[in-house]
Formats: structure tokens, sequence, C-alpha cells
């Protein structure tokens, strides 16, 4: 299929349905199981146990994989499929989170200006700025060894153990303590908070259903007075100290600011009223339990009612209903497909429902269908299978491995219908904003119920995660099976994106620092929002060329080879070193050295006629597709050999190759002309002639010191291999004769001259030839239209023929005649 700018555009409405599907399987399993985790390690009589399950070190542990869940399998599947994508979605969410993240969380935020916590802060600026500076020196060279990996590897274990004893180390600083008058009385994690709906005693639990948890405070176990009016259910804690305001006793909340949310914990994020309006769905589930699942914008929050009597139970419902006006959907949780079918049923019924929240429904309904359809049997939302949350977590990364997978295949796709978008600025700007745009949502939601300090610091402990657990991961998990062999990142714009990280980091710091010191004001936000926009203009156009690389970081491809050999690294490794589109260029040249080699054999053994043996394309349509595409490669194609060389190329990419056939019978090659016979270029997918299947070998073995086997196993670059007509008849030709002094004119027809080749100023170097000086000389012009490339096989023919006589431009053939 040829490339299409609309094709192209398709493929973007695909590729963000690939990102829903990510943030899906993070919200309704990933996260699900990794709560099911952190609540049984709260229970648990061992203290060390229990600890795990503060939400702290859970939130800097597990959780930090539900939060870089996406970005740390799209990195994982880019090391097994070669896409320079994978390393720059981290890179590129790096950059986001702290600058977009951080942008909108001080611009939503209620209270301004917005007071940041001094010791988390501390710290996670610190082992942030030790993530860059270990990244840096990770990618020095361009390639990860198994050492660098597992010291970043390492690192991540050592920010855990620092936010496992952050408390114990700030109990042992006076200067550090938080005042006791507005620390809130802890109690023991395994008790819920309780209230009464109605006179009925509930156990009530509030779950937010989003990747970004508050994973540097601890939850605050509370009971609560619950007055069920026509309006909604109003919440209110019973244990809260009481404040006297204008003659007044109020309940008041820590350090005297109380935020808009359900007091289940400091700064809850339904708000002291539960408006009926907001209540989509209340769901039946097994052992007592009572899902309210209330929707308000893009924000869901469940609130789990537990109420062991049965007829207590029925009575509940019955109140909500009546309250309620019988809007919700009443139902019993389904862990099946069939609990999809019914639910984009219900969308679509329900008259309630917007247009928007029925379309949406539909992306819901296929994504829930793939995972109801294998997941249904670990569910942990269903409550009587909690115990096999280890299941539902591996499941749900696998679903992650596979739908990272589909992202970078169709980031090719778009590549490859929009060449102009290279699939490392894609892995940078448009995967790293799927994957990190629902962390950014999740923050505004977070500063609009008064919780934006907690949103700032989730974003840099995602961004201290995301080096040394996205990145280091997959590069250890990989190394492992690979017999520990370094991995080449050597991506166009990599560089750059680390220099970024440094910036926006030292950005960010020296924002808090203005006096007021651990205060960010109202104008921070819009400026860091503007700061990302400004990186974003300054990327594309290094990348679609308006202007040049601002910081060249990238070095010379003699320089990184000779350095790598150095260093005492094998060739194959050495060539790991290098870009990778330089890379392909290079394996690409090796094709094509042994095809024209082989080329030569062939007319010389056989001449210039089709013999029994040969192959053909099965048709003739896909003959003349094949010659068309190999022509117009050429022309579309850039230098990717000069010193920051950022074109991309996917290798040898396989997208299907013509079908062939052998000449078996003189009738056949009767039938065939010289111009049908193809010889295909070594690789893994071709077919070879078996009158040439020896020259292949022996050829590769003589130039390359290869065998074909290399070519069909190549680690360095996929090479899958085509098919290339041995001759073309170009058609519609036309010529004229060209005096030397025409051309070099300044007014001739040739505008300034021919660009000299280097065979051409080798020859004008060479010594004169005696008797060959006089006579004049006419040079014939044959334009050639659709343009003709120097690995054309015309071309390559006469090179071999006539090589003294073999100069051309990309659009024509010229060659120099002596009038003697």
């Amino acid at each position: 299929m040829e490339p299409s700018l609309i094709v192209g555009g398709l493929w973007f409405v695909v590729i963000g349905f690939m990102f829903f599907c990510q943030h899906h399987v993070c919200d309704a399993y990933f996260v699900p199981a990794i709560n099911v985790f952190v609540q049984k390690m709260q229970k648990s009589k061992n203290p060390w146990l229990r600890r795990w399950g503060d939400e702290a070190v859970a939130g800097a542990t597990i959780c930090a994989l539900g939060c870089n869940g996406p970005e740390m399998f799209t990195n994982l599947i880019s090391l097994y499929t070669g896409s320079d994508a994978g390393i720059g979605v981290v890179v590129g969410s790096e950059i986001f989170n702290l600058l977009i993240i951080v942008g909108l969380t001080i611009s939503f935020a209620p209270v301004l200006p917005l007071q940041i916590e001094r010791v988390p802060f501390a710290r996670d600026c610190a082992f942030y700025g030790l993530s860059i500076l270990l990244l840096w020196w990770a990618l020095l060279d361009k390639t990860i060894v198994w050492y660098e990996a597992y010291i970043l590897l390492a690192a991540a274990v050592v920010y855990v153990c620092a936010v496992y004893f952050t408390d114990d180390l700030v109990q042992c600083i006076p200067a550090l303590r938080p005042d006791k008058s507005s620390a809130p009385a802890q109690q023991p994690a395994s008790t819920k908070p309780k209230g009464k709906m109605h006179g009925i005693e509930v156990e009530v639990e509030e779950i937010v259903h989003s990747r970004m948890a508050d994973s540097h405070a601890a939850g605050v176990k509370t009971h609560f007075a619950m007055d069920v009016t026509a309006h909604g259910i109003y919440a209110e804690a019973l244990d809260a100290p009481e404040v006297e305001t204008a003659g007044k006793k109020r309940f008041s909340s820590k350090d005297g600011r109380r935020s808009i949310g359900f007091e289940l914990g400091p700064d809850s994020m339904l708000g002291p009223i539960l408006k009926y309006k907001d209540l989509r769905e209340v769901v039946i589930m097994e052992m007592g339990v009572i899902n309210l699942e209330f929707y308000h914008t893009m924000q869901h929050v469940t609130l789990r009612l537990t109420v062991p009597d049965s007829q207590q139970r029925d009575e509940l419902l019955k109140n909500i209903e009546t309250y309620s006006l019988g809007r919700p959907w009443v139902h019993g949780y389904d862990a099946t497909v069939v609990g999809a079918w019914k639910h984009l049923v219900h969308e679509f019924t329900c008259k309630s429902n917007s247009a928007f929240s029925k379309i949406l429904a539909i992306p819901e309904f296929l994504v829930d269908v793939m995972l109801k359809s294998t997941m249904f049997a670990v569910d942990v939302k269903d409550i009587t299978k909690e115990q096999r949350w280890p299941l539902c977590f591996m499941g749900s990364m696998f679903w992650l491995a596979v739908f990272s997978f589909c992202m970078l295949e169709i980031a090719n796709q778009i590549n490859y219908n929009i060449p102009a978008l290279p699939i490392s600025f894609l892995g940078i700007t448009v995967c790293a904003i799927g994957t990190s745009f629902p962390n950014a949502v999740a923050s505004v939601l977070m500063a609009q119920q008064n919780k934006p300090a907690a949103a700032i610091a989730n974003a840099l402990g995602s961004n201290v995660q995301n080096v040394f657990l996205a990145m280091a991961l997959p590069w250890v998990i990989f190394q492992l099976q690979t017999g520990f062999a370094p991995i080449n990142q050597n991506v166009a714009g990599l560089s750059e994106g680390v220099l970024w990280m440094v910036f926006t980091l030292f950005l960010v710091i020296a924002m808090v620092l203005v006096p007021p010191v651990c205060t960010l004001g109202k104008a921070y936000g819009p400026f860091l929002v503007s700061v990302y926009v400004l990186y974003l203009i300054i990327t594309s156009g290094e990348t679609f060329g308006w202007w040049p690389v601002l910081v060249k970081c990238g070095a010379h491809l003699e320089r990184c080879i000779l350095g790598a050999l150095a260093r005492g690294l094998a060739p194959a490794e050495a060539l790991q070193q290098l870009p990778h589109q330089a890379v392909s260029l290079y394996a690409h040249a090796a094709q094509s050295l042994v095809w024209n080699a082989v080329l030569s054999q062939r007319i010389q053994q056989f001449g210039r006629q089709p013999v029994v043996g040969d192959l053909v394309f099965a048709d003739k349509a896909s003959g003349d597709s094949a010659n068309a595409e190999s022509a117009d490669a050429f022309e579309a194609g850039e230098d990717a050999g000069g010193e920051d060389a950022e074109s991309e190329d996917d290798g040898d990419s396989f997208r299907g190759l013509p079908s062939v056939r052998v000449l078996a019978s003189p009738e056949e090659v009767a039938a065939a002309k010289f111009c049908d016979v193809v010889l295909p270029m070594p690789g893994s997918e071709v077919q070879y002639p078996e009158n040439m299947k020896k020259a292949y070998e022996e050829i590769a073995e003589k130039l390359m010191g290869l065998r074909l086997a290399d070519f069909e196993n190549s680690t360095l670059v996929p090479l899958t291999g085509s098919y290339r007509a041995i001759c073309v008849y170009p058609g519609d030709l036309t010529w004229r004769a060209v005096l030397p002094d025409e051309l070099n004119s300044k007014s001739g027809p040739g505008g300034g001259g021919l660009i000299e080749s280097d065979v051409g100023r080798l020859l004008r170097e060479r010594p004169p030839i005696p008797d060959q000086n006089s006579g004049s000389e006419v040079l014939v012009e044959v334009p050639v239209e659709g343009g003709c490339s120097e690995d054309t096989p015309e071309v390559a023919q006469k090179e071999q023929e006539e090589p003294e006589k073999a100069a051309w431009p990309p659009s024509a053939i010229t060659s120099t005649y002596r009038n003697t």
C-alpha cells in the first residue's frame, strides 16, 4: 500500500484508542490489584510487612508500577522490536509531568500561594536529580551495559528505603517535626470508617479511580454522621476537632484548611455532599457490599458501603432509589463479556446520558470485550476474587504489553504514511502525551479538591521511578535474555531530552526557592505550561528542519565506531553504538553490495536473456508496483551518513513482499523478457533462484565474510529482503547533445554546470593519457522520467561495463563521448 497522508491521519485515531486502552486496563485491573495488595499489607500482623501497606512506601514501589506502567511496557516492547519510540516515551513523559502536571496543578489550585511540604519535596528533588545524573552517565556512550542497568535499578531500592524511613528521619530531627496539635490521631489500618444512613450503620470506603494516588501521606480513618436528604448525602467527620468561628462551633481539619472532599481521609475526593445527579450506578456486590459509582466530569469515585444484614441492605437500596428519583442504574456486578454488553445497552438507552457519553461507550465496550473475556476469573473488583490479585496483576501486565506493542506498531505506520514524522519524534511527543494525559487529568481533579501539594509530589515521585523502573527494569529484563549484551540507545533527540529534564528540574526548584520559600504562586502555572509549549515548538522545528538543532549532542559516526573498538567491544557491538538509522543504512549497503556482485556474475554466466531457474514476479502488477516503489524510495530518501543523521529508517521493515515464481520450462523462458527477471536482496523472507543460490553464498562470504544466514538472522537491523528487477527499460525518453563549454557556462542550460561527482573529480585529477586529448567532447544527456537512482540496475550494469563513462545526476543518465 502506498503511503497516504489521509491514512496516516486515521492511524492517529487508532493510536488514541491505544492510549485509552492502556489507561483503561490500568484503572480497571492494574490499580485495583495493587490496591488489594496494599490492603493486605496493612492488615498484616508483621510490623515490617504492615509498613509496606503505608501509602508513602506503597506509592514509591508497587503503586509506581500503576502510574508508570504504560511507559515501562512501551520501553520493554521497543527493545524487542527495535523501535526508537520506547525510551523517547519515558523521556517525553518526564518533561510532560514536571511542566504540564505541575503547571496545571498550580493553575487549578483553589488556595494560593500553594504550600509545598519541605521534606518530601527536598527528598524527591534530590532523587530526581540523582536519576538524571545516572541516566546521563549511562547514556554517555550511547549504549547500556549490564552494570549501568543494575546501578539504576539499585537506585530504585535506595529511593524506596529513603521513602520507607522518611518519617523516622523526621522524628529524629526536631526542626522537621510537624506540629503535634495538627497531626491527626492514627487508627489501626484495619479499622474502616463507619457511619449511619437512615439509622442503618454501614462501613464506608472511598475508592478513587486514578493512576495518580496520594503516595506521600498516610490515610486517616474517621467515623461519620451521614444524613440522606433529597439533594444528596451529607457527611461530617465525628472525630475532627472543633473550633469556634463567629460564635459557632465547627469541625476543623488538619493545618486549619478544610478541603472540598468526602472526609474518609484528609482532602478526600467526593466532597461533603454526594450529589445524586452524579450517582450513575449502584452495583450490588457479594458479602453485603454495595458500590455507589459517582461520576463528575472526568472524575470517577466509588463509595463502597458494607451492610452485613440483608434486610437492612434492601432497605438502604430502597431509600437510595427513592431519593435519587430512580436515576441510577441498579445492577449486580458481572465480570464477564455479558456485563460489558449490558453496560453498552444501558449507556445507549439511558435518556439522561449525553451524546458524547454514548460515543465514548463504544471504545469502552471494545476494550472491555478484550479484557473481560480473558480476566473475568481474576477480576478483583469482584470481592470474592480478591485472593487472586497476583493473577489479576499479571494479566493486566500482559494486556499492557499488548497495547504497548500495538502503540509502537501504529507509530511505525504513522511514520510510514507520514515520513516527515520520525518515530523518535512521535515517541517523545505524541506517545508521551498520550500515556501521561490521564495523570494530567488526575492532577487537575486533585488540585480542584484542594490536594495540589500531593499532585506535585506525585509528579516528582513518578519521574524518579520513571527512570529507576520504567527505564532500568526493561533493560535488566532484556539483558538477562540476551546474555547481558549491550543495548543501543543512540536515539535521535534523546540527549537533548535529558538536558530538558535538567532544565525543568532546576526551573521548578528555582520557583520554590523564590521568597516566600516553599510556595508557588498563581503566575507559575501558566508559565510552566507555556514552557512545555515552547519545548514542543523547538523539538518540532528541529525535527522538520525549520531551524538547526540548538544543542548538538550526537557524536560523529566514525568517532562512535572507533571509540567503541578502543573500549574493546566486538565489531557487532561497536555497530550497536550508532543510531538505528545509520546501522540500517550500512545493512542496506551490504545487501546492495551482494546484489550488485551477483548481478554482474549472472550477466557474465547467462548473458542478457532469461534462463530456466530465474525468478519473475507472479503477476505484472506486482512487478510494476515493486519497481515504482524502489525508484520512489531514492527520491524520498536523505543522506543518513552525515554528522548528525536524523532521518528515520525502520530497517528492512516487512510490509509484505510480492509473490515470485520460477521459470521452470523453455516455454516460460520464451514468454518472459529480460527486464522481467528479478534477483532478491538477501534477507529472511526472500526466495533465492536455484541457479544463483551458490553465487549468493560465495559472494557474501568473499565480500563481507558473512553467510546468508547472517542476513536472515540479523540482530542489528531486521532484514526481510526484497526483490529488484535486474534491468529496467525506461520509457518516454528524451535526449539532447550538450557541448562541455555550454555545460560550464553560467548562462547555459545547466544553470551553472553539472555538479561534479567523486568519480569525475578523480578522473579529472588523473594524469592525461597520451594521444587521447585531441578532438571534441560531446555529453549526451538522457533524462529519465521519474528519476534514476545510482542503485538502479541499469546504472549498476553500466558501471560494470564502462565505469569511466558513468556519471549521473539523480534525474538523468549522462555519458561523455570523445570525437577523435
